[in-house]
């Protein structure tokens, strides 16, 4: 994948991991980074409704979402099942 037009195939994975389980999410691209203060992130708004208001943390007052990773983590329709001693 190196060459010209390598920077096509460039990627990010966001990881997500408490005790043994470890959650991967493939973005495109990471525009920013950004630390933030608990009291920084609101209540979600009334409009998000559904199973996706379930993986929400919040939202900032410059309309960033944040995700529950914690929630993340929890739910096993998230989760393939495979044998550990199955190579990839």
């Amino acid at each position: 994948m190196g060459g010209k037009g390598a920077s096509r195939w460039r990627m990010r994975v966001i990881v997500l991991g408490g005790d043994r389980a470890e959650f991967g999410v493939l973005a495109d691209a990471v525009h920013e980074v950004t630390a933030l203060r608990i009291e920084e992130v609101r209540e979600p708004p009334a409009s998000v409704a559904g199973a996706g208001r379930d993986y929400l943390r919040g939202v900032t007052t410059g309309a960033l979402i944040v995700l529950d990773g914690a929630a993340l983590l929890a739910d096993q329709r998230l989760f393939i099942e495979r044998d550990e001693d199955a190579t990839v």
